[in-house]
């Protein structure tokens, strides 16, 4: 193979100088003039520029320079496919990272391809970014069918897809396996025990490791596993041992205030969020929307409506983050503030399942209930797609999971339809409606099917119990 030109390696040199810099824009401006004006990029220079957008998310753009390479004629190598297919896993967009590796194994069965632990490792990105744990570890066998050595990388990888699906005990196997451990495995093995309950193992290792516990990645990862298992106190405990009070990692912040919003303690989570204010940290979403929740689980609605207003005046990033507008939301709902949550509905761009929910049941909380406002917002919910109530009978609407409230506007929005057609002597069927038996709903029993047999009590409908879960209204009452 020819050596680079001298002014390809300068043009490699400032291309990875603005990689560094995550100056994305500027590494393409380079490419383009040596694409108009010399001299020829090649494949390396290509691969560098790839990696630069990467590192900027701009995954569109990677996959357009993979592209772009072969008209050049730059073939491209393990490196470029490699590169490109991590730039479109880091931004989820695994479908395409695992259509260029379907590319990678054809020319590998060819022998147009070696392959090398790098391509390897980052086609088991996108299969852990796809949930296909199986397919995740079938890869990192083919890495010794192969002939090459697994790394670290891989087995975190690995490790990692395996935990996302509960397969914890299989990622431990994985680790026994590792004779060298970074601090990325720790971290995938504190998460791997907080996905199985087993929190104490994951406390224990990092108090054994002293090299952990300046370690930001391995301390989010154990403050993570202690929250899904609802250990705030050991949260903060762990916090204050290793001075993370002095830490300047937002994530960490965000996953204790998590903690703190999970038990409700909202004294620890407004301390927490105003000692990162003071540090300067960056507020994001998510920490707006784990305080405002410590803080409406608290009966703080106004505190938390504060905090959102300060979230949102000056702006700061990701300010309209659906998480956060949700949390705000549900402290209407505590503070039944309904004219509130109508506003912020209206200003969030893409309102989801618990924006809807949560504005609806602030419309039905209110004083007098805005009823005729709260079928309309039902109804332009369905439309959208964002309440999904279909089962897969027809004629039947399904709602487990949905607060009893929410569940008798969509009855009463589905009767309303129903009578019209009967009315206009269109054919009326069946309404059935799964209401569940009340196992979610906690020590108080049954909410939904009660909720959902009184509306039709007062509205003079008869109903039928068909089997345990199910009411069912006959079309012969509604035409009726």
């Amino acid at each position: 193979m020819k050596p680079p030109s001298k002014e390809l390696v300068h043009l490699g040199k400032r291309a990875t100088a603005f990689g560094k810099q995550i100056q994305w824009s500027e590494a393409l401006a380079l490419l383009s003039e040596a694409v108009r004006r010399g001299p020829s990029p090649d494949v390396t220079l290509f691969n560098i520029v790839v990696n630069v957008c990467d590192r900027g998310l701009q995954w569109h753009r990677s996959l357009h320079l993979f592209r772009q390479m072969r008209s050049l004629s730059c073939f491209p190598d393990e490196a470029s496919y490699s590169s490109c297919m991590t730039a479109l896993s880091r931004s989820s967009r695994w479908e395409l990272a695992l259509e260029i590796w379907e590319e990678v194994q054809q020319k590998l069965a060819q022998g147009s391809l070696k392959g090398n632990t790098f391509v390897y490792n980052s086609a088991m990105a996108a299969y852990e970014k796809a949930n296909f744990w199986r397919q995740t570890l079938n890869l990192l066998e083919a890495v010794t069918a192969a002939k090459l050595q697994p790394d670290t990388i891989g087995f975190n990888t690995a490790m990692s897809s395996c935990t996302k699906e509960q397969q914890w005990q299989t990622a431990l196997q994985l680790a026994t396996a590792l004779k060298t451990w970074s601090a990325a495995t720790y971290s995938v093995l504190m998460t791997a025990w907080g996905t199985g309950g087993h929190w104490i193992y994951a406390l224990r290792l990092f108090y054994e490791n002293d090299s952990l516990k300046a370690n930001s990645l391995a301390l989010g990862a154990l403050l993570s596993a202690l929250k899904d298992n609802s250990q705030w106190r050991h949260a903060l405990q762990v916090f204050q041992d290793v001075d993370g009070y002095r830490s300047s990692d937002a994530v960490c912040w965000s996953t204790l205030l998590g903690s703190c919003a999970q038990a409700a303690v909202w004294q620890e989570a407004l301390q927490a969020f105003h000692v990162m204010k003071a540090k300067k940290l960056p507020l994001q979403a998510m920490t707006y929307s784990a305080v405002m929740s410590a803080l409406e689980k608290a009966h703080r609605w106004r505190d938390a409506l504060n905090i959102f207003e300060e979230m949102a005046n000056p702006p700061t990033p990701q300010h309209d983050h659906i998480s956060a507008v949700n949390s705000a939301i549900q402290a209407c709902v505590r503070g039944v503030q309904w004219e509130t949550s109508l506003h912020l509905l209206s200003k969030v761009a893409g309102p989801d399942e618990i924006t809807y929910s949560g504005v609806l049941l602030a419309l039905t909380y209110a004083p007098t209930i805005r009823l005729s406002q709260a079928v309309a917002l039902y109804v332009e919910a369905r439309e959208k797609g964002v309440l999904s109530l279909q089962h897969p009978e027809a004629g039947t609407i399904d709602l487990h999971y949905y607060p009893s409230e929410v569940a008798t506007l969509a009855v009463f929005s589905s009767l309303l339809g129903l009578l019209t057609d009967a009315c206009h002597g269109r054919p009326v069927h069946d309404l059935t409606i799964v209401v569940g038996a009340g196992h979610h709903s906690g020590m108080a029993g049954a909410k939904v099917g009660p909720a959902v047999a009184q509306l039709l009590c007062e509205l003079g409908i008869p109903m039928q119990r068909p089997r345990t879960g199910r009411l069912r209204v006959p079309a012969t009452a509604l035409q009726q």
